[in-house]
Protein backbone atom coordinates (compact mmCIF):
# COMPACT_ATOMS: atom_id res chain seq x y z
CA UNK A 1 0.00 0.00 0.00
CA UNK A 2 3.07 2.57 0.91
CA UNK A 3 4.39 1.81 -2.80
CA UNK A 4 0.98 2.38 -4.63
CA UNK A 5 0.42 5.81 -2.70
CA UNK A 6 3.86 6.68 -3.42
CA UNK A 7 3.17 5.77 -6.94
CA UNK A 8 -0.06 7.60 -7.19
CA UNK A 9 1.37 10.89 -5.40
CA UNK A 10 4.33 10.93 -8.34
CA UNK A 11 1.87 9.76 -11.32
CA UNK A 12 0.35 13.73 -10.37
CA UNK A 13 3.03 15.12 -11.77
CA UNK A 14 1.72 13.02 -15.53
CA UNK A 15 -1.89 13.37 -15.39
CA UNK A 16 -3.46 12.52 -18.78
CA UNK A 17 0.13 11.41 -20.36
CA UNK A 18 1.18 7.95 -22.04
CA UNK A 19 3.64 6.14 -20.28
CA UNK A 20 6.49 3.66 -21.98
CA UNK A 21 7.34 1.46 -19.65
CA UNK A 22 10.73 -0.18 -20.37
CA UNK A 23 10.57 -3.96 -18.67
CA UNK A 24 13.49 -6.22 -18.80
CA UNK A 25 11.48 -8.95 -17.09
CA UNK A 26 14.31 -8.49 -13.85
CA UNK A 27 12.35 -7.70 -10.26
CA UNK A 28 12.74 -3.84 -10.37
CA UNK A 29 11.07 -3.05 -13.88
CA UNK A 30 8.03 -6.22 -13.16
CA UNK A 31 7.91 -4.65 -9.93
CA UNK A 32 6.98 -0.83 -11.30
CA UNK A 33 5.06 -2.24 -14.42
CA UNK A 34 2.13 -3.72 -11.34
CA UNK A 35 2.41 -0.61 -9.43
CA UNK A 36 1.67 1.62 -12.41
CA UNK A 37 -1.09 -0.84 -13.75
CA UNK A 38 -2.74 -1.54 -10.47
CA UNK A 39 -3.31 2.30 -9.96
CA UNK A 40 -4.25 2.61 -13.74
CA UNK A 41 -1.67 4.16 -15.50
CA UNK A 42 -1.89 4.88 -19.34
CA UNK A 43 0.82 2.15 -19.97
CA UNK A 44 2.75 0.43 -23.09
CA UNK A 45 5.38 -2.08 -21.92
CA UNK A 46 8.61 -1.30 -23.60
CA UNK A 47 11.03 -4.54 -24.13
CA UNK A 48 14.60 -4.77 -25.49
CA UNK A 49 16.22 -7.64 -26.41
CA UNK A 50 19.89 -7.13 -26.07
CA UNK A 51 20.40 -10.79 -27.15
CA UNK A 52 23.72 -11.44 -25.32
CA UNK A 53 22.33 -14.48 -23.52
CA UNK A 54 20.87 -16.74 -25.90
CA UNK A 55 17.83 -18.84 -24.92
CA UNK A 56 18.11 -16.71 -21.27
CA UNK A 57 17.66 -13.48 -23.44
CA UNK A 58 14.52 -14.80 -25.92
CA UNK A 59 12.70 -16.44 -22.41
CA UNK A 60 13.15 -12.85 -20.63
CA UNK A 61 11.28 -11.36 -23.89
CA UNK A 62 8.69 -14.07 -24.05
CA UNK A 63 8.42 -13.45 -20.24
CA UNK A 64 7.61 -9.51 -20.70
CA UNK A 65 5.31 -10.77 -23.51
CA UNK A 66 3.76 -13.11 -21.80
CA UNK A 67 3.06 -10.61 -18.90
CA UNK A 68 1.84 -7.02 -20.95
CA UNK A 69 -0.87 -9.71 -22.62
CA UNK A 70 -1.91 -11.03 -19.58
CA UNK A 71 -2.35 -7.45 -17.86
CA UNK A 72 -4.40 -6.83 -21.20
CA UNK A 73 -1.30 -3.69 -22.09
CA UNK A 74 0.16 -2.53 -25.24
CA UNK A 75 3.78 -4.10 -26.00
CA UNK A 76 6.77 -3.13 -28.13
CA UNK A 77 9.64 -5.31 -28.55
CA UNK A 78 12.97 -4.81 -30.64
CA UNK A 79 16.25 -6.41 -30.02
CA UNK A 80 20.14 -6.40 -31.71
CA UNK A 81 22.98 -8.28 -31.94
CA UNK A 82 24.67 -5.86 -28.96
CA UNK A 83 28.07 -7.48 -29.18
CA UNK A 84 28.13 -7.25 -32.73
CA UNK A 85 27.59 -3.76 -32.72
CA UNK A 86 29.63 -3.04 -29.51
CA UNK A 87 32.52 -4.22 -31.44
CA UNK A 88 31.57 -2.22 -34.65
CA UNK A 89 31.26 1.19 -32.88
CA UNK A 90 34.47 0.04 -30.62
CA UNK A 91 32.13 0.31 -27.35
CA UNK A 92 31.86 -1.66 -24.46
CA UNK A 93 28.85 -3.83 -23.71
CA UNK A 94 27.31 -1.75 -21.12
CA UNK A 95 27.64 1.27 -22.59
CA UNK A 96 26.45 -0.32 -26.34
CA UNK A 97 23.20 -2.04 -24.68
CA UNK A 98 22.25 1.24 -22.89
CA UNK A 99 22.15 3.23 -26.69
CA UNK A 100 20.95 0.70 -28.07
CA UNK A 101 17.55 0.24 -25.84
CA UNK A 102 17.33 4.51 -25.18
CA UNK A 103 17.54 4.36 -28.79
CA UNK A 104 14.45 2.15 -28.63
CA UNK A 105 12.53 3.68 -25.83
CA UNK A 106 13.52 7.01 -27.84
CA UNK A 107 11.68 6.34 -31.35
CA UNK A 108 8.57 4.48 -29.85
CA UNK A 109 8.51 7.74 -27.57
CA UNK A 110 9.01 10.31 -31.16
CA UNK A 111 6.41 7.98 -32.80
CA UNK A 112 3.49 8.30 -30.16
CA UNK A 113 4.40 12.03 -30.14
CA UNK A 114 3.30 12.04 -33.71
CA UNK A 115 0.51 10.54 -33.15
CA UNK A 116 -0.87 11.92 -30.33
CA UNK A 117 0.25 15.76 -30.47
CA UNK A 118 -1.53 17.04 -27.55
CA UNK A 119 -0.80 13.87 -25.65
CA UNK A 120 2.97 14.21 -23.27
CA UNK A 121 4.62 10.54 -23.68
CA UNK A 122 6.85 9.63 -20.67
CA UNK A 123 9.21 6.68 -20.71
CA UNK A 124 9.56 5.26 -17.08
CA UNK A 125 12.39 3.66 -15.99
CA UNK A 126 12.69 1.29 -12.86
CA UNK A 127 15.75 2.84 -11.62
CA UNK A 128 16.34 2.24 -7.69
CA UNK A 129 17.67 4.25 -5.05
CA UNK A 130 20.70 1.42 -4.76
CA UNK A 131 21.18 2.38 -8.57
CA UNK A 132 21.42 5.79 -7.95
CA UNK A 133 23.97 5.09 -5.11
CA UNK A 134 25.96 2.99 -7.75
CA UNK A 135 25.69 5.71 -10.59
CA UNK A 136 26.73 8.18 -8.17
CA UNK A 137 29.82 6.01 -6.92
CA UNK A 138 30.61 5.03 -10.26
CA UNK A 139 31.00 9.08 -12.03
CA UNK A 140 33.09 9.65 -9.10
CA UNK A 141 35.37 6.77 -9.40
CA UNK A 142 35.37 7.43 -13.26
CA UNK A 143 36.15 11.06 -12.88
CA UNK A 144 33.25 12.49 -14.38
CA UNK A 145 34.21 15.78 -12.89
CA UNK A 146 32.52 18.43 -10.90
CA UNK A 147 29.12 17.48 -10.91
CA UNK A 148 30.09 13.66 -10.58
CA UNK A 149 27.60 13.33 -7.86
CA UNK A 150 24.55 14.75 -9.07
CA UNK A 151 23.20 10.76 -10.11
CA UNK A 152 20.02 10.73 -12.03
CA UNK A 153 17.44 12.89 -12.14
CA UNK A 154 13.78 11.95 -11.04
CA UNK A 155 12.21 13.57 -14.01
CA UNK A 156 14.37 14.67 -16.79
CA UNK A 157 13.30 17.40 -19.72
CA UNK A 158 13.55 14.98 -22.45
CA UNK A 159 10.87 13.15 -20.91
CA UNK A 160 12.36 10.32 -18.72
CA UNK A 161 10.73 9.64 -15.31
CA UNK A 162 12.03 7.71 -12.24
CA UNK A 163 9.68 6.69 -10.31
CA UNK A 164 11.59 4.13 -7.66
CA UNK A 165 14.36 6.59 -7.32
CA UNK A 166 13.68 7.09 -3.18
CA UNK A 167 12.82 3.23 -3.16
CA UNK A 168 15.15 0.31 -2.03
CA UNK A 169 15.73 -2.96 -4.16
CA UNK A 170 14.58 -4.59 -1.04
CA UNK A 171 11.61 -2.97 -0.85
CA UNK A 172 10.76 -4.15 -4.34
CA UNK A 173 11.61 -7.25 -3.58
CA UNK A 174 9.29 -7.72 -0.52
CA UNK A 175 6.15 -6.48 -2.53
CA UNK A 176 6.71 -9.25 -5.28
CA UNK A 177 6.97 -11.26 -2.55
CA UNK A 178 4.26 -10.63 -0.94
CA UNK A 179 1.82 -10.00 -4.43
CA UNK A 180 3.26 -13.45 -5.28
CA UNK A 181 4.15 -12.19 -8.51
CA UNK A 182 7.26 -13.45 -10.53
CA UNK A 183 10.01 -12.04 -12.41
CA UNK A 184 13.31 -13.36 -14.52
CA UNK A 185 16.89 -13.32 -13.34
CA UNK A 186 19.25 -11.69 -15.53
CA UNK A 187 23.22 -13.81 -14.39
CA UNK A 188 25.19 -11.28 -15.76
CA UNK A 189 23.78 -9.22 -13.00
CA UNK A 190 26.53 -11.71 -10.88
CA UNK A 191 29.29 -10.59 -13.64
CA UNK A 192 32.22 -8.61 -11.94
CA UNK A 193 33.67 -7.84 -15.26
CA UNK A 194 30.90 -5.05 -15.44
CA UNK A 195 31.70 -2.24 -13.63
CA UNK A 196 28.31 -1.61 -12.03
CA UNK A 197 28.13 -5.46 -11.10
CA UNK A 198 31.63 -4.98 -9.19
CA UNK A 199 30.36 -1.73 -7.32
CA UNK A 200 27.29 -3.35 -6.23
CA UNK A 201 28.74 -6.83 -5.23
CA UNK A 202 32.27 -6.01 -3.66
CA UNK A 203 32.32 -2.09 -3.40
CA UNK A 204 29.54 -1.21 -1.86
CA UNK A 205 29.31 -4.09 1.12
CA UNK A 206 33.02 -3.27 1.37
CA UNK A 207 32.45 0.23 2.00
CA UNK A 208 29.58 -0.53 4.20
CA UNK A 209 31.57 -2.54 6.87
CA UNK A 210 34.08 0.56 6.96
CA UNK A 211 31.51 3.03 7.15
CA UNK A 212 27.75 1.65 7.68
CA UNK A 213 25.79 5.08 6.63
CA UNK A 214 27.84 5.32 3.62
CA UNK A 215 24.49 5.19 1.35
CA UNK A 216 22.68 7.56 3.04
CA UNK A 217 26.43 10.14 2.88
CA UNK A 218 26.47 9.37 -0.96
CA UNK A 219 23.12 10.44 -1.30
CA UNK A 220 23.48 13.64 0.84
CA UNK A 221 26.28 14.57 -1.21
CA UNK A 222 24.32 13.96 -4.55
CA UNK A 223 21.46 16.98 -2.77
CA UNK A 224 24.28 19.39 -1.93
CA UNK A 225 25.57 18.87 -5.70
CA UNK A 226 22.44 19.07 -7.14
CA UNK A 227 21.98 22.45 -5.47
CA UNK A 228 25.66 23.38 -6.92
CA UNK A 229 25.13 22.52 -10.64
CA UNK A 230 21.88 24.91 -10.40
CA UNK A 231 23.92 27.65 -9.70
CA UNK A 232 27.02 26.68 -11.96
CA UNK A 233 24.62 25.74 -14.49
CA UNK A 234 23.11 29.72 -14.68
CA UNK A 235 26.57 30.92 -15.63
CA UNK A 236 27.60 28.04 -18.00
CA UNK A 237 23.90 28.85 -20.27
CA UNK A 238 24.34 32.90 -19.86
CA UNK A 239 28.54 32.19 -20.71
CA UNK A 240 27.55 30.18 -23.72
CA UNK A 241 24.75 32.54 -25.07
CA UNK A 242 27.45 35.40 -26.27
CA UNK A 243 28.97 32.08 -28.25
CA UNK A 244 28.54 31.08 -32.13
CA UNK A 245 27.08 27.45 -31.89
CA UNK A 246 25.04 25.52 -34.33
CA UNK A 247 24.30 21.51 -35.01
CA UNK A 248 27.31 20.84 -35.71
CA UNK A 249 29.79 23.72 -34.75
CA UNK A 250 30.63 25.84 -32.07
CA UNK A 251 33.15 28.44 -31.29
CA UNK A 252 34.04 29.82 -28.15
CA UNK A 253 36.25 33.14 -27.91
CA UNK A 254 39.71 31.86 -25.72
CA UNK A 255 39.88 34.95 -23.97
CA UNK A 256 36.43 34.93 -22.51
CA UNK A 257 36.61 31.29 -21.84
CA UNK A 258 39.84 31.73 -19.67
CA UNK A 259 38.44 34.89 -17.60
CA UNK A 260 35.86 31.98 -16.22
CA UNK A 261 37.00 30.18 -13.33
CA UNK A 262 37.87 26.57 -13.32
CA UNK A 263 34.94 24.99 -12.21
CA UNK A 264 33.11 27.03 -14.91
CA UNK A 265 35.34 26.43 -17.34
CA UNK A 266 35.30 22.72 -16.57
CA UNK A 267 31.00 22.97 -16.63
CA UNK A 268 31.36 24.78 -19.73
CA UNK A 269 33.22 21.91 -21.42
CA UNK A 270 30.45 19.14 -20.12
CA UNK A 271 27.48 21.10 -21.63
CA UNK A 272 29.31 21.74 -25.12
CA UNK A 273 29.45 17.67 -24.68
CA UNK A 274 25.45 17.78 -24.16
CA UNK A 275 24.73 19.89 -26.80
CA UNK A 276 26.82 18.51 -29.12
CA UNK A 277 25.94 14.71 -28.29
CA UNK A 278 22.94 14.83 -27.36
CA UNK A 279 23.85 13.38 -23.77
CA UNK A 280 26.49 13.39 -21.06
CA UNK A 281 27.10 9.55 -22.02
CA UNK A 282 31.01 8.57 -22.34
CA UNK A 283 31.75 12.10 -20.78
CA UNK A 284 35.22 12.23 -19.13
CA UNK A 285 36.69 14.93 -17.10
CA UNK A 286 39.90 14.27 -19.08
CA UNK A 287 38.42 15.77 -22.02
CA UNK A 288 37.21 18.96 -20.31
CA UNK A 289 40.99 19.17 -18.82
CA UNK A 290 42.39 18.42 -22.59
CA UNK A 291 40.82 21.44 -24.06
CA UNK A 292 41.26 23.46 -21.11
CA UNK A 293 44.84 22.82 -21.85
CA UNK A 294 44.96 23.29 -25.63
CA UNK A 295 43.16 27.14 -24.85
CA UNK A 296 46.10 27.75 -22.66
CA UNK A 297 48.56 27.25 -25.18
CA UNK A 298 46.42 28.75 -27.66
CA UNK A 299 48.47 27.61 -30.54
CA UNK A 300 47.00 27.77 -33.80
CA UNK A 301 46.58 24.10 -35.85
CA UNK A 302 46.67 22.05 -32.30
CA UNK A 303 43.68 20.03 -32.04
CA UNK A 304 42.38 17.14 -29.93
CA UNK A 305 39.34 14.56 -30.28
CA UNK A 306 36.14 15.35 -28.81
CA UNK A 307 33.84 12.67 -29.09
CA UNK A 308 32.26 12.71 -32.59
CA UNK A 309 34.25 16.16 -32.84
CA UNK A 310 37.39 17.93 -33.50
CA UNK A 311 38.35 20.87 -31.52
CA UNK A 312 40.99 23.06 -32.73
CA UNK A 313 42.76 27.05 -31.67
CA UNK A 314 42.00 28.88 -35.13
CA UNK A 315 42.38 32.78 -34.41
CA UNK A 316 41.61 32.89 -30.54
CA UNK A 317 38.93 30.44 -30.89
CA UNK A 318 38.46 27.22 -29.57
CA UNK A 319 36.42 25.42 -32.79
CA UNK A 320 34.34 22.69 -32.18
CA UNK A 321 33.59 20.46 -35.81
CA UNK A 322 31.55 17.30 -36.52
CA UNK A 323 34.51 14.76 -37.23
CA UNK A 324 32.94 13.39 -40.86
CA UNK A 325 34.79 10.24 -41.52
Amino acid sequence: MVLKNLLRAKLQHFVSAKIIIAVSGGPDSVALLNLLKNIDADLTVAHFNHKLRGTESNADEKFVFAMAKKLNLKYEINYADTKKIACEKKLNLEEAARILRYKFFRQLQNGMQDEMKTKKIIIALAHTRDDQIETILGNLIRGAGESSGLGMDEISTDGLWRPLLEVSKCELLKYLKQEKITFQTDRTNQDLNFTRNFLRLKTLPFLKKVIPNVEENILNFAKRSKKTEQKVGWLVENFLGKQSFSNSNLHLLIKEFLQLSPIIRGAVIKKVWIKLHGSINSFEKVRADEIISLAKKNVGGKQVQFGKFLVRVEKSKIIFKKNII
